[in-house]
């Protein structure tokens, strides 16, 4: 048989219920003479608070409370403030640089553009050509472009007026998300989409729609 571990005087003790009079009475505190141990602490975190309050104030004279709320643009200027008041709308447009930046470098880097350059270019100039176009070993090349080489003007007015109209003519944007994008050789939609930073650009504009 198991034998319990408390006597029946100790079950009796904890049965009992709180209240005034006998060993459990708790009506003047569970501590006599009772007083507050952290009056530092108290003090400390009242100071806190006029802190913060002194910090808000000082913040809300000398700066702007909507600047907590208000879009930026991709210089960090904030639409609807200062050279930009009243511009209220932030819209996403195509980042050129980044778009046809491999375009510009498949027509100047071509064979086409070097055939022609080598004519007009000293000796020192075409050698720095030929480094910013990686066409021959230098510190800043790691390696070369990798870009589809263009070897006669014909096929330079075909190829780059082809990738360039996606991005000028505005009826023909909605190729560039297609797989049969003339540009899809450099990105496609997953990419743009992927790295919207990149090719595309936060601005404030006075309306939602470029049309």
């Amino acid at each position: 048989m198991g034998s319990c571990c408390c006597s029946r005087d100790d079950e009796a003790k904890a049965e009992q219920k709180f209240g005034k009079g006998g060993e459990k009475d708790v009506s003047g505190g569970p501590v006599k003479n009772r007083h507050c141990t952290d009056v530092l602490c108290c003090i400390i975190f009242v100071l806190h608070w006029f802190g913060f309050a002194a910090i808000v104030f000082a913040g809300y004279a000398d700066g702007n409370p909507s600047k907590l709320y208000l879009p930026r643009d991709f210089k960090g200027d904030y639409c609807d403030l200062e050279e930009y008041q009243g511009v209220k709308k932030l819209l996403r447009t195509l980042n050129v640089s980044a778009t046809v930046d491999e375009v510009a470098k498949q027509l100047i880097c071509s064979t086409a553009a070097e055939d022609a350059l080598v004519t007009i270019l000293s000796s020192a100039d075409l050698d720095d050509y030929r480094c910013a176009c990686c066409k021959l070993p230098c510190a800043s090349c790691q390696a070369s472009l990798g870009l589809q080489d263009i070897e006669d003007p014909a096929t330079a007015a075909s190829s780059i007026g082809s990738r360039m109209s996606e991005f000028t003519d505005p009826s023909k944007a909605a190729a560039l998300f297609s797989s049969g994008s003339a540009n899809a050789v450099s990105f496609d939609a997953e990419a743009i989409w992927g790295e919207m930073t990149k090719f595309m650009v936060a601005v404030c504009l006075n309306q939602t729609s470029c049309a």
